[in-house]
């Protein structure tokens, strides 16, 4: 009796479905490849060399990166989610690795190998390959672990072990699969939604390029990301109000892909995207108290000071725009930076957005951290307000206010209309 065994071809096309039972070697020999792929790659993979795959694998991704390329920061929208202990000592685990990298590229040459730095990387790579073993039986990973374990793929400075690499190099490559065969439809006004359906996919297909299908992966998380961009934000850039409390969490997706594209010397964003991207990214910084924290947010993100930041870097922001300086005298007095108080800019133009379209409203004095600073969101029934005066917030939240005529109260509705006026 004659049996045909079925090929097994692995890609990321959207065709391919898990798990994929395969040894290592059957594994990588499985993936399917492009032809402009490099021919190093295809070969190692075609004689399922895993050592000489993952050389010649960081030899290319290396030739496509920055020679700067950093990090992108997980922990931006760590708590925009509902992550648990388990993700939360994934990203401290990778945060420790990648500055143990950054440290050791910064002594290269000077003082060279240290002992201590390989013990203490070893012994976090060992944490980090328990950490997958142990995760296994529970299923697939959440979409910010397989971002975390994206960051770690895609440093350089990150050096680990043949095996560790392999390790986390198969366990995202499956979870990407899995991602390459979701819809890519739904709530573009969603932060988890735009890091599982937009970011995801967009930095998976740059990071396994040369893989069939992963161009089509990364220009479908491209797409959302821009549905997402234009759908909720006005030509201004003012975000929608429905955003408004968790609008460091919504950003962190897009700031995150737009770094990653600087890193990998492409574009996320074109023609007028490219405006529209940084005028959100200033209204924004806008919207930012002296305290680092975002106007009427529920807390969601832990550092949206430093995303925004980051923020005003990708988005090619000029250094004297005063959106990104007001941002850095915040962080430098965050340091402990004993600057002098600088008086308030009255040659600037005075930093005031509003749209009738968002139903938001974000007005300055200035660009000083001692700014008078109102924002209006009205897309409820109760309007929300968030007061500072002389850099100090005074309220924040939904105006809880009733009308009444002639002793009769009036029911509110949610068809505010918002007129500003500042002299």
């Amino acid at each position: 009796m004659l049996c045909v065994m079925e090929k097994i071809e692995i890609a990321l096309d959207g065709r391919t479905t898990g798990p994929i039972e395969l040894a290592d070697e059957e594994f990588l020999r499985a993936i399917v490849w492009k032809r402009s792929a490099p021919k190093r790659i295809r070969t190692a993979a075609a004689s399922g060399d895993v050592e000489e795959f993952l050389h010649q694998w960081r030899i290319s991704l290396g030739q496509r990166v920055r020679g700067d390329a950093q990090g992108s920061g997980v922990s931006w929208s760590q708590a925009g989610v509902d992550v648990g202990k388990r993700t939360d000592d994934l990203v401290a685990l990778i945060e420790v690795l990648s500055e143990s990298g950054r440290t050791r590229g910064s002594r290269k040459g000077r003082r060279g190998k240290s002992s201590s730095g390989r013990s203490r990387t070893g012994n976090k790579e060992r944490l980090l390959v328990n950490w997958l073993e142990d995760v296994r039986p529970h299923g697939g990973l959440s979409p910010l672990e397989v971002l975390a374990l994206l960051e770690v793929l895609g440093q350089l400075d990150v050096r680990l072990s043949t095996e560790a690499l392999w390790i986390v190099w198969r366990r995202v490559f499956e979870e990407v699969i899995a991602t390459s065969a979701a819809p890519a439809e739904g709530d573009v006004s969603s932060g988890e939604f735009l890091l599982a359906a937009g970011e995801l996919p967009y930095l998976a297909g740059l990071l396994f390029d040369g893989v069939k299908g992963a161009g089509k992966l990364s220009k479908q998380g491209r797409r959302v990301l821009r549905d997402a961009l234009i759908e909720q934000t006005d030509t201004d850039g003012t975000p929608d109000a429905e955003l408004v409390d968790r609008l460091a969490a919504w950003l962190a997706p897009l700031i995150r892909a737009t770094a990653a594209a600087k890193r990998f010397e492409t574009e996320l964003w074109n023609g007028e995207d490219v405006v529209r991207f940084e005028l959100l990214i200033e209204v924004a910084a806008a919207m930012c108290a002296p305290d680092g924290k975002l106007a009427l947010s529920n807390g969601s993100c832990r550092e949206p000071l430093s995303m925004l930041l980051c923020g005003t870097e990708y988005s090619g922001m000029s250094k004297s725009r005063p959106a990104r300086a007001y941002l850095q005298s915040i962080a430098r007095r965050r340091g402990g930076d004993g600057e002098t108080r600088r008086g308030r800019d009255k040659a600037a133009i005075t930093p005031v957005s509003q749209s009738d379209w968002a139903q938001l409203a974000c007005m300055r004095s200035d660009w000083s951290r001692a700014a008078d600073t109102l924002v209006v969101a009205h897309h409820r029934v109760k309007p929300w307000i968030d007061l500072t005066a002389g850099g100090r917030r005074l309220l924040s939240g939904a105006w809880d206010l009733e009308i009444s005529i002639d002793g009769t109260f009036v029911e509110l509705c949610d068809d505010w209309e918002c007129v500003c006026w500042y002299s």
